[in-house]
C-alpha cells in the first residue's frame, strides 16, 4: 500500500507542477454530477471548499439544471471540496475529496441519493489514510484512559497514567503520523499538509506559536514548488507571527469592540497586568474556565490585575455571546469581540481557549495559561 501510495503521488505530482510551472494564475476546477438516476431532485445542494491548510473556507449553494449538477472554482492549490444534497424530506447525504487545479470531477449519485467521487486524486488516498492513523490512535487513547483501575490508587497516582497515555499517543501521532508523511513527501502537497498539522498540535499551546523556529527549518526542507503555494505562504507568515508574540515581547495591540459597540485597546489598559482570554460561546473548555477567572479576578484586581474578554463567536449571532456572558457572569471585567475575524491571523490563535499574559508595559509575560496553572502563576505574581 505504501509503495502504490508513493506512485501515486509522484505521477500526478510531475503533472500539476507541469501546470503550475511559470505561471501564478489560478487553475480551473470543474465538478459535475449526473442526477438522473433519483425520482425526486434534491432540494438544496451545497459545496464547501477548503483550502490545503485548512485556512479559509467558502460555501455556495449550487443551482440544478435540468437533472445535472455543475460547479466550478478557481485555485492555485489542491482544495478539500464537500458537497451536500438535501433531500426534501430533510435526508442529508455528501461526499468530501480533494481536487486539483486545473482537473474535472465527476461525482455519481445513486437512485438513494448517495455520492461516490468517480476518480478520486491521490491526495484523497494519502490524507484519507493519514487521519485514519490518528483517529485510531484518539481511539486507542480513550479505550487506554478508559481501562485504568482506580482501585487501591491515588488520584494523583491515576493522573499521573492519564498524562502518560495522552504524551505517549500523542508522540506517536507527532512523529509517526504526521512529521513521517512530511519527510516522506517533501516535493508535494502531502508534505505541506503534514507540516500544517504537526505545526497546528498541541491544541491550544501549538508548535507555530511555541516552536516557530523549529518550524521553520522544516518548512524550509520543502521544495520551492511547495513553497510557492498558497497555504505555505500563509504557514510563513504565521512563522513569522510566533517569532513576534512569544514571552519577552511587546503585545501586539489590539481594538475591538465591547458589548456596547465601543471600541476598547489593550493599551487603555497599561498600566495593569492584563489576561486576555480569546474565547467562544460555543467552545466548553472556555466556559469551563469562568469559574476560577470569576474568583481569580475578584482576588486580584484591587492589586492591578485586569481581564480582557476577547470572543471569537460569529458577529451575525451576537445574541449568543451576551447569552454566555449573562449564564457565566463575567460581565465584571470588559467582553469584546473580534468583528473582523482576525484573532488567528494576527495574535496567532489556532484555536480557543487561548491566552496572554500582559505586565503593566504591556510585555508578555505568559501564554495558554488555564486552571491551576493560571491559579498558582497569579498567586506567585502578586504575593
Amino acid at each position: 500500500m505504501k509503495r502504490l501510495i508513493h506512485s501515486t503521488v509522484a505521477s500526478f505530482l510531475i503533472l500539476f507542477q507541469l501546470s503550475v510551472k511559470g505561471q501564478d494564475q489560478l487553475l480551473k476546477v470543474v465538478i459535475t454530477a449526473d442526477l438522473s438516476r433519483l425520482k425526486e431532485l434534491p432540494s438544496k445542494i451545497n459545496v464547501q471548499q477548503t483550502n490545503l491548510g485548512d485556512y479559509h473556507t467558502r460555501m455556495d449553494t449550487v443551482a440544478m439544471v435540468g437533472r445535472q449538477m455543475k460547479y466550478q472554482l478557481v485555485c492555485a492549490e489542491p482544495q478539500l471540496i464537500k458537497v451536500g444534497m438535501t433531500a426534501k424530506n430533510h435526508t442529508y447525504t455528501h461526499a468530501s475529496f480533494w481536487v486539483y487545479p486545473g482537473r474535472n470531477y465527476t461525482i455519481l449519485v445513486d437512485e438513494n441519493m448517495k455520492l461516490s467521487v468517480g476518480n478520486n486524486s491521490d491526495l484523497d488516498i494519502v490524507v484519507n489514510s493519514m487521519e485514519k492513523q490518528a483517529h485510531d490512535q484518539f481511539i486507542k487513547r480513550q479505550n487506554m484512559i478508559s481501562s485504568i483501575s482506580y482501585a487501591g490508587i491515588t488520584i494523583a497516582e491515576v493522573e499521573k497514567r492519564i498524562d502518560f497515555i495522552k504524551d505517549s499517543i500523542n508522540a506517536y501521532i507527532d512523529n509517526q503520523i504526521y512529521l513521517k508523511n512530511f519527510q516522506d513527501h517533501l516535493n508535494s502537497p502531502v508534505g505541506l499538509y503534514a507540516l500544517i498539522k504537526y505545526a497546528n498540535l498541541p491544541l491550544g499551546n501549538t508548535r507555530i506559536m511555541t516552536e516557530p523556529d523549529s518550524v521553520r527549518k522544516k518548512f524550509n526542507l520543502l521544495t520551492p514548488f511547495v513553497k510557492k503555494l498558497p497555504s505555505a505562504q500563509i504557514l510563513w507568515k504565521r512563522i513569522s507571527l510566533g517569532d513576534e508574540l512569544v514571552v519577552g515581547k511587546k503585545m501586539t495591540e489590539m481594538e475591538f469592540p465591547d458589548t456596547a459597540g465601543k471600541p476598547t485597546r489593550l493599551s487603555d489598559y497599561l498600566g495593569k497586568y492584563v489576561f486576555i482570554d480569546f474565547w467562544a460561546s460555543w467552545c466548553g473548555p472556555c466556559r469551563a474556565e469562568n469559574p476560577g477567572l470569576i474568583n481569580m479576578y475578584k482576588k486580584y484586581k484591587s492589586s492591578g490585575l485586569e481581564i480582557l474578554g476577547v470572543s471569537i463567536d460569529d458577529p451575525a449571532r451576537k445574541t449568543n455571546w451576551i447569552d454566555a456572558i449573562k449564564e457565566d457572569k463575567t460581565g465584571l471585567w470588559p467582553q469584546l469581540i473580534d468583528h473582523e475575524r482576525v484573532a488567528e491571523s494576527r495574535y496567532g490563535v489556532g484555536s480557543v481557549p487561548s491566552s496572554y499574559l500582559v505586565d503593566p508595559q504591556g510585555i508578555i509575560i505568559a501564554k495558554d495559561l488555564r486552571g491551576k496553572q493560571l491559579e498558582k502563576f497569579l498567586d506567585h505574581l502578586f504575593n
